[in-house]
């Protein structure tokens, strides 16, 4: 059986399929601080509150993301979508 990827797959791509196109340091630069700042605060947050599902949630769709970013990376058809006319 396959499992449908989650969204946050596509965000990876789509991210990208971006970086091909501007470069990746414009790219990338807001979910560089993101990823340092704002996940990492948000996941200590979860486990001070002692909801572990949500921290674990916060890590997989980070995991999520960038498995989609190497995949569409590795492979850049993939992400470019339907052909132009």
């Amino acid at each position: 059986m396959v499992l449908p990827a989650p969204p946050v797959v596509g965000e990876g791509m789509s991210k990208a399929a971006l970086s091909r196109m501007v470069g990746s340091g414009d790219a990338l630069s807001t979910e560089r601080s993101y990823l340092t700042k704002v996940i990492p605060a948000a996941v200590w947050r979860e486990l001070a509150r002692l909801r572990v599902t949500g921290a674990f949630a916060l890590v997989l769709s980070v995991f999520f993301a960038a498995a989609g970013h190497l995949r569409a990376a590795s492979c850049p058809s993939e992400s470019q979508g339907p052909p132009r006319r």
